[in-house]
């Protein structure tokens, strides 16, 4: 069972979009995930984003995030959509 909780936000007339997450797994020796994302709308067809992940405890495989570790990371992205 994978719990999660967002919210999120519109500034400046929908140009700027801000999302908070937190992600439980108390199945799984209660693995959490915590990440924000902030999007940019610089016009209708280009999109920046500045996303940031911070995992909790990840012993194993089938937990939140896997691969053994803990994991953190901050994501620059620029996206053009045609």
């Amino acid at each position: 069972m994978v719990s999660t909780i967002a919210t999120d936000a519109l500034y400046l007339r929908g140009k700027l979009l801000s999302t908070a997450f937190y992600v439980l797994d108390p199945i799984n020796r209660s693995s959490s995930s915590f990440g924000w994302l902030i999007d940019d709308y610089v016009t209708l067809r280009l999109i920046m984003r500045l996303a940031s992940g911070y995992g909790g405890r990840v012993d194993e495989s089938w937990e939140l995030g896997g691969l053994y570790r803990r994991w953190d990371e901050t994501v620059p992205r620029l996206t053009y959509q045609f």
